[in-house]
């Protein structure tokens, strides 16, 4: 049940942000006349490499108040589609987080979905990734992750493996619900 609502959390937070990341206020521009910090365009994008594939699509954050945390998400109407979920109240420049980990006392979280029915999350068991914010002011989030996501069976059991490398974001944080 907690996998269940974890997952129907995730994928309305994803949905969210991709509909602010694909409703951009500047498409038509090359320059970003919203730039809150005024060191050049802000993006909305996430590029990575998902099992050494190249990934490059709009994304968005946004901050939810009922978890208090940051949804950094990326992804177009197909898949993949990432999702970065970090402790708002702890989100600095500079600030690195991990994924997974018995010993993890952040409430970092990450997630791939590969398909409708293929979702990839950090393992509890083992430490499997970071994200560090290269940039951070509050409406701005820009940064790098790398990080193993794993699929897991009725049972528990990892039943699958992404590796998701050399993955970058810079986009404009939205203030949600």
């Amino acid at each position: 049940m907690k996998r269940l609502l974890l997952t129907i959390t995730v994928v309305m937070a994803l949905a969210a942000i991709l509909l602010i990341a694909g409703c951009s206020k500047d498409d038509d521009n090359d320059s970003n006349s919203n730039n809150p910090t005024g060191s050049g365009s802000i993006s909305n994008r996430m590029t990575a490499k998902v099992d050494g594939v190249d990934f490059s699509e709009n994304a968005g954050a946004s901050y939810f108040t009922p978890t208090n945390t940051l949804h950094i998400g990326g992804g177009g109407m197909g898949y993949p589609k990432i999702e970065l979920v970090l402790p708002y109240d702890e989100c600095a420049e500079g600030k690195s987080f991990s994924f997974g980990g018995v010993f993890t006392t952040q409430r970092s979280r990450a997630v791939c979905y590969t398909s409708i029915s293929d979702d990839y999350h950090d393992h509890d068991e083992q430490n499997c990734g970071t994200v560090t914010l290269t940039l951070y002011n509050g409406s701005r989030a820009k940064g790098t992750f790398s990080v193993d996501l794993y699929k897991e069976d009725q049972y528990g059991n990892i039943d699958g493996q992404v590796s998701i490398t050399e993955g970058t974001f810079d986009v404009e944080v939205i203030k949600g619900y």
